[in-house]
């Protein structure tokens, strides 16, 4: 039961931190004035609004992978404290070429 409640926590907290990603997401696009400057036919306003969003989007996404790829021992710590379970990050969460299945990597 233990074990469940703890499961059923790590993943409403995940969707906890999505839902908020997508308010900070959307109160940045507010301030821009995305949809006034459309509703006012700004659409040049409009694009370049969408545009700095989707970098500011895209670099956070491209931190979140490295971080993830290279650290990922770091983000399983948030979830788990079993040493197996953080050191099976290490050796098996990654794999050294993307392209070529090996023993040591995970099954795609």
């Amino acid at each position: 039961m233990r074990r469940v409640l703890f499961l059923g926590l790590s993943i409403a907290l995940q969707d906890l931190l999505v839902g908020l990603s997508f308010l900070v997401i959307q109160a940045v696009v507010n301030t821009l004035g995305v949809t006034a400057s459309a509703g006012a036919g700004k659409m040049d306003r409009a694009r370049k609004a969408l545009r700095s969003t989707i970098i500011v989007s895209t670099c956070f996404g491209i931190v979140m992978f490295v971080l993830a790829f290279f650290k990922g021992t770091l983000l399983t710590g948030i979830f788990a404290k079993d040493l197996d379970v953080i050191s099976f990050t290490r050796e098996k969460g990654k794999c050294k070429n993307l392209y070529q299945r090996s023993q040591k990597c995970l099954p795609m």
